[in-house]
């Protein structure tokens, strides 16, 4: 694996765990990313948790003033991420909002892979960072030991037309997280296939992160996506920062269904979509052997059946909550 942390304990941590808490940001950059985030909101619609359990800066379909808070994130970073990081380059960054909601879990996923699968080396992480001060009970983001290794896997896009091993196990994964308390200006780094998830902010003032991309220098950028009419593939694609600012998981949903082919970013390659099948005996012992340890946390809220006469007006979006993506994934394997 690439080295990007200065410091090798660090960087020992962060591949055998998948990720690693450190203090990050000088005094004068929280003074910094909180004006900036003042401004966002100001100029901003009313925000509200969407269905990944937070408000997503990059979700927002504005372009032009998306292109300008990701500029002023990354400047306001550098000299942070200096400190800490080597041989790196970011892309991306934004805004996380986690509104106080008893019902908004970020559920237990992977992350898209954002470099070459072919490359064995190769990495991407997010770099994610707090302007709170963090517990379990405010929205603070948590993890599964070592399951970067435990699926190694492609993960790409688009939800819901995907399906992953993290999804398949999503009930026991939450009874595992380790959700570390963090400080203002914390920064938790871990590699984007490290299984990560929230529970709901449930304090009375909203939970605010900053993520950015970050892969070692020489990596260039990917996505996955699956291909039209086949299920077990995915196209591979070979894209760059704006990319990502054109295509949010929505934007390649509505491209998935209408067939469309990418074909300026096309790799001609195809990237078979792996599932990481195992007993939960044999995952829960894998899970201890990386050092995790079994909480029991509480279980999200049961919402009440909806009547399948009722759902013709609803969205795709709608009728598939992750909630209710949750239910399934218990109910199809006997939880």
């Amino acid at each position: 694996m690439y080295q990007i942390f200065k410091n090798i304990d660090k960087q020992k941590q962060f591949e055998t765990e998948g990720f690693v808490q450190t203090s990050l940001l000088s005094s004068n950059s929280i003074q910094e990313l909180e004006n900036l985030y003042m401004s966002y909101i100001n100029k901003s619609d009313d925000l509200a948790n969407s269905r990944y359990g937070m408000h997503i800066s990059l979700s927002d379909t504005d372009e032009q003033p998306k292109v300008e808070l990701i500029q002023k994130v990354q400047a306001i970073l550098k000299k942070d991420l200096d400190v800490v990081f080597e041989n790196y380059k970011v892309h991306l960054g934004g805004f996380l909002t986690k509104l106080q909601d008893d019902t908004s879990y970020t559920y237990p996923h992977q992350d898209w892979t954002f470099v070459d699968n072919n490359d064995t080396e190769a990495f991407s992480s997010t770099i994610w960072i707090s302007l709170n001060d963090l517990n379990i009970n405010s929205g603070s983001l948590g993890f599964i030991k070592g399951s970067h290794k435990i699926f190694d896997e492609v993960i790409g896009s688009p939800s819901p037309a995907t399906y992953t091993s993290a999804q398949m196990n999503s009930s026991l994964f939450l009874d595992y997280l380790h959700v570390p308390d963090v400080k203002k200006g914390d920064a938790l780094i871990f590699n984007n296939k490290t299984i990560h998830g929230a529970f709901p902010n449930r304090e009375n003032k909203p939970r605010v992160a900053i993520a950015i991309g970050i892969t070692p220098k020489n990596c260039d950028l990917y996505h996955y996506t699956l291909k039209p009419k086949d299920s077990k593939k995915f196209k591979k694609l070979k894209v760059d920062e704006s990319f990502f600012i054109k295509y949010m998981n929505e934007e390649l949903y509505e491209k998935y269904l209408q067939e469309y082919d990418f074909k300026e970013f096309d790799q001609d390659e195809d990237v078979e979509v792996q599932l990481t099948k195992i007993e939960k005996e044999d995952l829960e012992r894998k899970l201890i052997a990386c050092g995790n340890k079994l909480n029991y946390f509480e279980e999200p809220k049961v919402e009440e059946k909806i009547d399948d006469s009722q759902t013709e007006n609803r969205s795709f979006f709608q009728i598939y909550t992750p909630l209710n993506i949750f239910r399934e994934v218990k109910y199809r394997l006997g939880f």
